[in-house]
């Protein structure tokens, strides 16, 4: 299993546990059922961080952040690709279910589940990513968990947040139960859209960057690495070298004559993908071809003037010599 944050056990770390409640094969095997007065204190507790975020005045380091939404039916899938050691995870947080083993944590998620039969994408899966070179810490990382979870209502239910650290930009996972702790469910109409008005509110109030923000960064980052290259002189080939080292795949795309009709690029892992009139309208295809040719032509033209300087300026010499000599 991963390893918890700041190396101490969530049983004693994180505010649900205080309430009372312990996993299922942390206490009798029994699907835990809240009473009325655990009930009530989770209401006030809500997560697994203060719950009056916003009177935290610590100010936040300049990251990135990117967010995404799906439901699904297994929480068995999610929870070992979550949980793989290939991701380097760390459980960051966890309410209703197992933090050590894998198999007892899909098994409290599941139990839970049975309460609502008739929902059939019980399954709540939100990432969270940062931006390269920004380094989060993982309190800061779950504050902005805790209140991405209240904004889409993801309260009073299963949760687990994991922080992977298999990439150079930082992310985390939120795995949740739609059915709640009173065996209601908890809506996922308009999921993807509230996640990206959630992020950007909370990017805004934090101070972070947001997905459309960061989108023309990273469009800015492509458009000066090509100007950097028709500047340098160099061919397609080697142009596009320079965008794929900023990460990305460069794809061609092709009319239904064989012949090429556009390019893009595409960061597959983040689910980028950009076409070249999207960078810059003067860096499609056949714009850059022509801006690529039209360098060429330039560099050759002030070749020429130079070597005819050149020329006029040893002509010169020697007949300034001649006089001399004379």
């Amino acid at each position: 299993m991963p390893t918890v944050s700041n190396g101490k056990a969530l049983a004693e770390s994180l505010q649900p546990r205080a309430s009372g409640r312990a996993p299922q094969a942390c206490r009798d095997g029994k699907q835990p059922q809240p009473n009325s007065a655990q009930r009530e204190r989770r209401g006030k507790a809500k997560a697994f961080l203060p719950a009056r975020l916003g009177a935290d005045t610590r100010t936040f380091k300049q990251a990135k952040m990117i967010g995404k939404t799906g439901t699904g039916r297994s929480f068995g899938g999610l929870i070992e690709y979550l949980l793989d050691e290939k991701k380097e995870a760390e459980i960051l947080a966890v309410d209703g279910v197992c933090d050590h083993d894998k198999k007892t944590a899909i098994e409290d998620f599941n139990m839970m589940r049975k309460q609502l039969p008739t929902l059939g994408k019980a399954v709540w899966h939100s990432s969270i990513s940062f931006a390269e070179g920004d380094n989060m810490s993982n309190e800061e990382m779950k504050e902005i968990a805790s209140e991405f979870m209240q904004e889409m209502g993801l309260e009073n239910t299963q949760y687990m947040v994991v922080k992977h650290n298999d990439s150079k930009h930082q992310h985390l996972h939120i795995v949740a139960n739609r059915v709640n702790y009173e065996g209601k469910a908890i809506s996922d109409s308009h999921s993807k859209r509230k996640t990206v008005d959630r992020c950007e509110k909370i990017a805004k109030k934090h101070g972070l960057t947001n997905a459309k923000e960061q989108g023309n960064q990273r469009k800015e980052a492509i458009k000066k690495t090509i100007y950097q290259g028709i500047d340098q002189g160099k061919d397609l080939a080697g142009i596009m070298k320079g965008v794929e080292k900023l990460g990305y795949t460069v794809q061609y795309n092709q009319a239904k004559t064989g012949k090429i009709s556009g390019v893009s690029y595409k960061m597959e892992d983040k689910g980028i993908i950009f076409k070249a009139s999207e960078i810059d309208r003067n860096l499609s295809y056949t714009k850059l071809l022509r801006h690529i040719e039209e360098h060429k032509e330039r560099e050759k033209t002030k070749q020429k003037q130079q070597d005819k300087s050149k020329n006029i300026s040893t002509k010169r010499s020697i007949d300034q010599s001649k006089g001399m000599s004379r």
